[in-house]
């Protein structure tokens, strides 16, 4: 399965060199497709937007000063989600 998904990624994406490989770890793979998805201009959907978007939802709720706002009912930041599923 992983051999397919690198053939169809390569046939998407021929000059990226940054193939994410079975030699780094998962954490160096989700930073380094996180990394692209910034890089690529936060277009949805793309590789490392379901990276990103993942990882900005554990640093939400771990939030406790954002946390303490929605609780007290403040308004959220205006760029709050931008971007990301709201499903």
């Amino acid at each position: 399965m992983k051999k397919s998904i690198k053939k169809i990624y390569r046939k998407l994406f021929p000059s990226d060199q940054n193939v994410p490989t079975g030699k780094m770890s998962n954490a160096e793979n989700t930073k380094l497709l996180i990394e692209k998805y910034l890089n690529a201009g936060r277009i949805p959907w793309t590789p490392g937007y379901n990276e990103y978007k993942w990882e900005w939802i554990l640093d939400t709720i771990n939030n406790k000063s954002l946390l303490d706002s929605i609780n007290t009912k403040e308004a959220l930041p205006i760029d709050f989600g931008l971007g990301l599923d709201d499903r």
